[in-house]
This record gives C-alpha cells, sequence and structure tokens, in this order.
C-alpha cells in the first residue's frame, strides 16, 4: 500500500511536525536514517521545503539517488514539487545534476590549486567507513543510539551522522 511518509529535520516536539500531518502523512520522521528505513517502493516521502528537511542544494543528488534505491517519490509543499509526476521529475533531476555539475568543477579547482594532492581538511573523522557501517547494521538490528554512543566512545550526534551515511559527506 502506497504510504505518504513525512520528514523533517529537527522537529522534536510531537505538536509540531511543520504541517506534515495535515497534508496527509501518516507517519512523519525527524532522522533521515529511520525514515529511509520505513519507504517502500511507491510510498512518497513529503517535505515542507528543502530547507525544513535540513537539505542544502549540495545534498540532492544523494537524496534523489536515496529515494531511487526505495522506489520512493518526493513531494515538496514550497515550492510545489512532485518527482511522481513528469514536470516534478524534470526539475528536481535537473537541479540535483546542476549541483552534481557545480561539486565536479569545484573539486578540479581544488585539486589543481593543491598540486593535485588531496590534503585533509578539517578535523579528523572519528569514525572509519567500517565504523560506521557497523553502527548502521546494528542499529537497524535495535541496539539504542546512546548504546551505540558509549560502545564507539563517541557522541550521539556522531551516531546520527553515521546512520546518515553518504549523507552527512560535507556537513558542517
Amino acid at each position: 500500500m502506497t504510504m505518504r511518509i513525512g520528514y523533517t529535520h529537527g522537529h522534536n516536539d510531537d505538536d509540531d511536525d511543520g504541517g506534515l500531518t495535515a497534508a496527509g502523512c501518516e507517519e512523519v520522521y525527524t532522522h533521515w536514517a529511520e525514515c529511509l528505513a520505513h519507504l517502500g517502493r511507491g510510498d512518497k516521502l513529503v517535505v515542507t521545503s528543502l530547507a525544513d528537511a535540513g537539505w542544502r542544494l549540495r545534498k540532492l543528488p544523494a537524496v534523489f539517488a536515496a529515494l531511487a534505491e526505495h522506489g520512493a517519490d518526493l513531494e515538496v509543499l514550497d515550492p510545489p514539487i512532485d518527482t511522481s509526476a513528469r514536470g516534478g521529475r524534470q526539475m528536481f533531476t535537473l537541479l540535483a545534476d546542476a549541483v552534481a555539475a557545480e561539486e565536479a568543477i569545484t573539486e578540479a579547482a581544488r585539486v589543481r590549486g593543491h598540486g593535485g594532492t588531496r590534503r585533509g581538511t578539517g578535523r579528523p573523522r572519528r569514525l572509519s567507513d567500517e565504523q560506521e557501517a557497523e553502527i548502521r547494521e546494528k542499529r537497524a538490528a535495535g541496539h539504542t543510539v546512546p548504546d551505540l554512543a558509549d560502545e564507539y566512545g563517541v557522541s550521539r550526534d556522531t551516531v546520527y551522522r553515521a546512520l546518515l551515511g553518504p549523507m552527512a559527506e560535507g556537513e558542517e
């Protein structure tokens, strides 16, 4: 059965879901990994806006890929975009492609500026890719976020970023 599933970033109050319940969403999630886990083929992910979902433009290609992997469509309430309709799908694909092209240009310029080498910038990662994969597996098996944070010696925020997987790259 097709479901309308809402996602809103940062709304922790059950009474404030950004209007997603009023938009017909049966369920509303505040964590991306949990939301993705409940999306099925033919479902529609509903967000009030890309900003309310916590997505910057550079995340659109990863969002689109995740939805395609689950066979789900996206509906943005403001401005109205519905990827189940041809025009909405084209608009979203165009935005995602433009962002991906801009990132490729920026990366090429960055590498040229460093003499072809990639220098690490920012803080070192607390978890390896393997540890992040383990955390996703353990969370899917029912482990709690606080328990995972204690086990890996990191904050709950770090665990939540690991649960986002590739979506967390580029977070500031």
